[in-house]
């Protein structure tokens, strides 16, 4: 995996969705594993 230099924390209706983060190749976003979990979820 590439080194991150800023990650950023993503909520969505003030649950936390995942992160987006900043590398040598772009920008890198991950989903947080509880938040797809959750049928109540936004989105």
């Amino acid at each position: 995996m590439e080194q991150a230099f800023r990650t950023a924390y993503v909520f969505v209706r003030n649950s936390f969705a995942g992160t987006l983060q900043e590398t040598d190749a772009g920008y890198v976003f991950a989903y947080d594993l509880q938040y797809l979990a959750d049928p109540a979820a936004p989105g």
